[in-house]
């Protein structure tokens, strides 16, 4: 396994264990999002037998679109702000697949240009949320994690 590979599995084991240590629901969600695409990747590319950037791979495009529709409903149902910023970031690596598909030259490098970045400024609105989160608790003994449904129904 390369340093890179390792430095990111343990980020996301640390991160991990910190949204379950300090975390509620959307935090939790969120990183297990992360954590199961990262592993049906790992799972993928040892299936695969050409590199995975090297073409686009539908079965890479319904797995983060299932991760955008999963965080889009988080971000829409959660009480927190950075639950939209990890969405958003999941809808710039669903384009990234589109504008690969589009691209004629320099395919691989846009490709891991588009849908590989999003994920680190995914886990820094994380980690922004993890920090909010213990700050709340410090200050209210019971903060929602949820927004409250309407009374209009």
């Amino acid at each position: 396994m390369s340093i890179e590979i390792t430095l990111v599995v343990g980020m996301l084991i640390l991160l991990a264990g910190l949204s379950y240590r300090f975390g509620e629901a959307p935090e939790r969600l969120i990183i297990g999002i992360i954590l199961g695409k990262f592993i049906m990747v790992r799972v993928i590319s040892g299936l695969a037998s050409e590199p995975l950037l090297s073409t686009v791979r539908s079965d890479l495009i319904v797995l983060d679109l299932l991760g955008l529709a999963a965080m889009v409903l988080i971000a829409v149902k959660a009480n927190r702000v950075w639950t939209m910023v990890a969405a958003g970031a999941q809808v710039l690596i669903v384009y990234g697949h589109a504008s690969a598909y589009l691209s004629d030259s320099g395919m691989q490098r846009a490709y891991w240009a588009l849908t590989q970045p999003p994920v680190g400024l995914q886990l820094l609105a994380l980690i922004s949320g993890l920090i909010g989160c213990k700050k709340r608790r410090q200050r209210a003994v019971y903060y929602c994690a949820w927004l409250p449904r309407s009374s209009r129904g």
